[in-house]
């Protein structure tokens, strides 16, 4: 067990995922030879979770999940339903741009893909779901994620980053596109972090605590002359149509 983890938390959450993946619940005996938990950790640790209503015990000696762990992932749940609606739409502005396109969660300094539509080009660029990334170094995606921060939630997040994340791309030029982003609702990194791959991102916003970074991601070519404008229009358009009613 990694020195930086708190044991009676290991021990905690080792309790919780047994019980989840326990068809017909487990009981404390099972959880204390299976886990090689000490009977009174055992018996502490589930007094505690039934005590907050995350797991219950049955009249069989089995305990289960119970509501209230249920209600703490509620709003994670709602995101989760609303991505499964967004599938068709984000379909539809890959397809309408030929680009691929991303739609990209914070989750504490990072950025991480949550859902994808590839171009259908044999050249696409890709970023497969799950995928993490820094903030500070997710391009577009991430200076609109951090635009939809207090600010000094966000200036927290840009002094703490990790030297590497400037080895590139300074802490003050994207200090500046976190700003426009704040400002125009839209960020561009057209080559800024790979001369390569260009991205615009606009903000998404999924439920009332969730905002997400909508990006079209592509080629130079994909942006010369004209072609910018036009994708930042159809980016909008696209953004607008799948905000939740």
């Amino acid at each position: 067990m990694a020195t930086t983890t708190i044991p009676i938390l290991e021990k905690t959450v080792a309790v919780l995922e047994a019980i989840s993946t326990a068809k017909d619940g487990a009981s404390a005996k099972a959880l204390m030879l299976s886990l090689n938990i000490p009977p009174a950790s055992c018996y502490r640790i589930l007094r505690t979770l039934g005590r907050h209503n995350w797991i219950r015990e049955e009249g069989d000696g089995q305990y289960r999940l119970a509501f209230g762990l249920a209600a703490l992932t509620r709003s994670y749940a709602e995101t989760e339903l609303l991505l499964r609606q967004l599938e068709f739409p984000l379909r539809a502005l890959s397809d309408d741009t030929g680009l691929s396109v991303k739609i990209s969660l914070r989750e504490g300094d990072c950025a991480v893909t949550a859902l994808r539509a590839d171009s259908r080009r044999q050249n696409a660029i890709t970023s497969p779901i799950g995928s993490k990334t820094h903030l500070a170094l997710a391009g577009a995606a991430g200076a609109v994620l951090l635009a939809g921060l207090p600010r000094l939630e966000a200036e927290e997040i840009l002094v703490s980053a990790p030297k590497e994340c400037w080895a590139s791309y300074s802490r003050e030029a994207f200090r500046q596109d976190v700003t426009q982003a704040r400002v125009r609702g839209i960020s561009r990194a057209l080559g800024k972090f790979h001369p390569s791959i260009y991205a615009l991102a606009v903000p998404l916003r999924l439920t009332k605590e969730t905002v997400a970074a909508l990006a079209v991601v592509g080629w130079p070519d994909d942006f010369q002359g004209s072609r910018q404008a036009a994708m930042e229009k159809k980016l909008r358009a696209h953004a607008a149509k799948m905000q939740p009613a």
